[in-house]
């Protein structure tokens, strides 16, 4: 059985003082045996893209590289707004909720 996670964290990565969204994608086409250290092959991201926020826009609005996330055959602006969408409702949450 194959393995997909995306990891994320908000950090002000640019040093704006505005939080960006750091996605991460990992594929393992087979999950790891018992005997595999838990820092193996799958702990180095397949992909990774920020997502920035626009204070003059109010929103999440800018994505860098261009990664392919809607399964279509290659990179289009449809894949940015995927990220776009995914890091502004993970904005929303709240580390706290979980502590």
């Amino acid at each position: 059985m194959a393995a997909f996670e995306i990891r994320m964290m908000k950090e002000d990565i640019d040093e704006d003082s505005l939080d960006e969204v750091l996605i991460e994608f990992y594929y393992r086409a087979d999950p790891p045996s018992q005997s595999e250290p838990p820092n193996g092959t799958a702990d180095f991201p397949q992909s990774v893209s920020i997502v920035y926020y626009s204070p003059t826009e109010g929103r999440f609005n800018k994505v860098s590289g261009r990664t392919d996330v809607g399964g279509a055959q290659g990179y289009s602006v449809e894949d940015d707004q995927l990220l776009i969408d995914l890091a502004t409702a993970f904005s929303k949450l709240s580390a706290d909720a979980f502590k």
